[in-house]
C-alpha cells in the first residue's frame, strides 16, 4: 500500500467517526426522537437573534418559529390539515379580535377538537386570511417540559380591517412532541400596543426572527 492510498483510508476513518458521533440519540429518554417529523410546507425563513437555550431541541428558538410558519403555512395555503400542528393534549386555542363592522369577536376550542379546528380554519380560508410569523421567543419550562412563547404576527383577511394587521399572544409548546399545546392571540391594537419581543427586525412574509426569551 502505498503513503497516499494509506493517508486518504485514514481520513475517511476518521470522517466515518465524526459522523458517527453527530448522529442523534434514539433513546426513548430523548424527547426529540420521540418528536413526530414534519416536512416544512414554507418558504419563509427563520432567524435565531437571541439564543441561550438549555431545553430540548423541540422547543429551540429555531424549532419552534419553524412549527409557527409551517402551521400559518398550513392555514394560509390548505396545504396539510392545521389541526395536525396541535398537541394531542392541547388545551385550547383561542383568538379574539375587532373589526369596525362587527365589533368584537372571540373563538375558542378548548381541547384537542380537529373538527371544530378544521371547521374554524376553512371559514377563515374563505376570508382569505393570511398569517405570517413576524417574532416569537421562548422560555423552556422543565417542570412540565414545556416551550412558553410570546410571539408578534401580521394577519390579514376580507374581514379584518386593512389599517390594523398586527395581532400578537401568548401560547405553549409541548416539548415533547414539538407541537402546540396552548394558543392565545389577539388582534385589537385600540387599547394595547404588539410588544417588542426579539432583537433584530423581521421582513413578512421572507423572514421571521426567533429568539429564547431575555
Amino acid at each position: 500500500m502505498n503513503l497516499r492510498l494509506a493517508t486518504v483510508m485514514v481520513v475517511l476513518a476518521l470522517q466515518s467517526a465524526c459522523d458517527e458521533a453527530r448522529r442523534p440519540e434514539t433513546s426513548s429518554e430523548n424527547p426529540v426522537a420521540t418528536a413526530s417529523p414534519r416536512t416544512r410546507v414554507t418558504a419563509q425563513r427563520v432567524f435565531v437573534t437571541r439564543d441561550r437555550q438549555h431545553g430540548p431541541a423541540t422547543c429551540s428558538p429555531q424549532e419552534v418559529g419553524e412549527l409557527v410558519v409551517d402551521f400559518f403555512a398550513a392555514i394560509n395555503e390548505e396545504v396539510v390539515e392545521a389541526s395536525s400542528f396541535f398537541a394531542p393534549d392541547m388545551e385550547w386555542y383561542s383568538l379574539s379580535e375587532w373589526s369596525r363592522e362587527e365589533g368584537k369577536r372571540h373563538f375558542v376550542s378548548y381541547g384537542y377538537d380537529p373538527e371544530k379546528l378544521e371547521s374554524y380554519f376553512q371559514r377563515r380560508a374563505e376570508q382569505h386570511e393570511q398569517l405570517h410569523l413576524l417574532e416569537i421567543d421562548v422560555q423552556y419550562e422543565r417542570q412540565r417540559n414545556l416551550g412558553h412563547v410570546a410571539y408578534v404576527v401580521e394577519r390579514t383577511a376580507d374581514d379584518l380591517p386593512s389599517s390594523d394587521p398586527i395581532a400578537f399572544g401568548k401560547g405553549a409548546i409541548d416539548c415533547d412532541t414539538g407541537n402546540i399545546a396552548v394558543w392565545s392571540m389577539s388582534q385589537d391594537t385600540r387599547f394595547q400596543r404588539a410588544p417588542a419581543i426579539c432583537p433584530g427586525q423581521a421582513k413578512p412574509p421572507r423572514i421571521a426572527i426567533a429568539c429564547v426569551r431575555a
